[in-house]
């Protein structure tokens, strides 16, 4: 699933996890969220949130677009006004709808800020003719019954970085 996943996505490094939840968590952990902020849109499933607060971290939570993604000018703002405070962003890929993520990953890059995408959604779903959750650094995909792409259950998190992958393939072994 792993590599046929990853083949399709164009992406080389996907993990197989028991949710997207559990995805989002080590994702957050991987980009060493650490009791600050994250930016995540206002208009999502309270899913996206849970392991931002588990995180220890606080969401901040911008307005969407007229796509249904977050809005790249309040983001813009957001980090200007908290840059310091601010460690991830966190965009929705909603209702099959790509954000715009060309403009995210300049402001990601700006500031330095990572991004990790919430595609639980749209699998498939492309800007530019790129895949989303293969943009950001870390992509998070849903298996779950009521999603586009369904297992019955389960989650993938995606990155292009080796290392990001082999240190989440040890956290959902716990450690091993």
């Amino acid at each position: 699933l792993e590599e046929a996943f990853g083949e399709w996505l164009g992406s080389p490094h996907v993990v197989a996890l028991s949710s997207c939840t559990a995805a989002l968590h080590i994702a957050l952990e991987l980009v060493n969220v650490r009791h600050q902020c994250v930016i995540v849109p206002a208009l999502t499933f309270s899913g996206t949130v849970h392991p931002i607060l588990q995180a220890g971290a606080r969401p901040i939570f911008v307005d969407v677009d007229a796509t249904g993604g977050i809005d790249v000018v309040q983001v813009d703002s957001v980090l200007t006004d908290m840059g310091g405070i601010i460690e991830a962003i966190l965009p929705v890929h909603l209702h099959g709808s790509p954000c715009r993520m060309d403009a995210l990953l300049a402001i990601s890059h700006r500031f330095g800020v990572p991004i990790i995408e919430d595609v639980c959604q749209a699998p498939g779903a492309k800007e530019h003719g790129m895949m989303m959750g293969a943009l950001g650094k870390i992509g998070c995909f849903s298996m779950s019954s009521s999603k586009p792409f369904t297992g019955g259950q389960g989650g993938l998190l995606v990155t292009r970085d080796e290392a990001l992958a082999r240190r989440a393939r040890r956290l959902r072994q716990y450690g091993e």
